[in-house]
């Protein structure tokens, strides 16, 4: 009787009958990773493509500046080192330069403060209110304004020897012959020694 179930259990396990327990064949295998070579992307179970090739950027890390995405540089202003006076206190300035040679002080006076209220840091307009409060005979108040414009003209060379010029004027029309002279001399070497003045 036990030769027939030894013999009977050999049978079985030869023709492969008997399952182990607890083992589908049927369902899912399990994974075997090889560990005598290292993997190539680091993990085995990473997905192809998980990871950024050499020399790629990804979109998801944040660049240099600590902002997600690409990094736009900011617009560029184009100083163009020129000063250009607007349109109205051109214009006021013409029409106050019209007033002038016609004899109409007063009326020249008001249009050039208009033009300065429009750019009040403009040397030219400073000028000629200077040169109409010195025709009004206001010495005093038309050097203020020469100096106001010599310290708005900056580099402009030519400018400021015209104001110094309106200075030198106003000094001599003040009996200040020493502080004229100091003046002229400005312009010229503002100018040149070959300046003529007007």
């Amino acid at each position: 009787m036990q030769l027939r179930g030894k013999t009977w259990l050999l049978a079985c396990a030869l023709l492969g009958g008997c399952a182990v327990p607890g083992h589908d064949p049927n369902g899912p295998q399990p994974i075997v990773v090889d560990r005598s070579r290292p993997a190539e992307s680091g993990s085995p179970y990473e997905s192809p493509g998980s990871t950024p090739k050499s020399g790629e950027s990804d979109p998801y890390r944040e660049g240099s500046s600590g902002q997600a995405g690409p990094a736009h540089s900011a617009p560029r202003t184009r100083d163009s080192g020129t000063r250009e006076l607007p349109t109205a206190a051109a214009a006021l300035l013409a029409q106050a330069h019209d007033h002038r040679t016609a004899g109409r002080l007063p009326e020249a006076a008001v249009t050039l403060e208009r033009a300065l209220r429009i750019a009040p840091r403009e040397p030219r307009i400073y000028r000629e209110l200077a040169e109409v409060r010195l025709a009004e005979g206001k010495v005093a108040q038309a050097e203020q304004f020469a100096r106001k414009g010599i310290s708005l003209a900056g580099g402009a060379d030519d400018e400021q020897a015209r104001l110094w010029t309106v200075v030198a004027e106003c000094r001599w029309a003040a009996k200040d012959s020493e502080g004229a002279l100091d003046a002229e001399r400005r312009a010229k070497e503002l100018r040149g020694s070959g300046w003529q003045f007007w």
